[in-house]
């Protein structure tokens, strides 16, 4: 019995870390990469939060960076600056925010390697999170 609460107060403390980090995981300044979907042969999608730009026949996705803190985020491209506030949702590690009129609800993934995340919003949309 004493082994089972021991083993009990582990697993609590791991529990409790855990949520404690997954607040704090993505504190700091990221690089956001955005991947090309594909669709068929002639069309493919790209995150709306991601900028891009077409010149003649050539279609660009731009990096840009984004500044996480206890309480906002800044999305960081060539043309604006834009701070605003979020919601992060505990139980299921997701990170909650409008920018552009567009609500999105990121779930972190983590790909097990430091300094390194997926985001996926509830409508498939991905971004890659690197650790500036």
């Amino acid at each position: 019995m004493k082994g089972l609460n021991t083993f009990s107060v582990i697993i609590f403390l791991v529990l409790i870390t855990s949520v404690s980090y997954g607040q704090s995981m993505l504190y700091g300044t990221w690089k956001v990469n955005c991947p090309f979907e594909k669709k068929d042969a002639s069309s493919g999608t790209v995150c709306s939060i991601c900028p891009s730009t077409i010149k003649n026949v050539s279609f660009s996705i731009l990096p840009f960076d984004m500044i996480i803190d206890k309480t906002s985020l800044t999305i960081k491209t060539d043309s604006e600056t834009t701070s605003l506030t979020y919601n992060w949702k505990n139980d299921v590690d997701a990170l909650e925010f409008q920018y552009k009129k567009t609500d999105y609800s990121f779930k972190v993934l983590n790909i097990g390697a430091g300094g390194h995340y997926l985001l996926k919003d509830t409508n498939g949309c991905i971004i890659i999170l690197t650790k500036h």
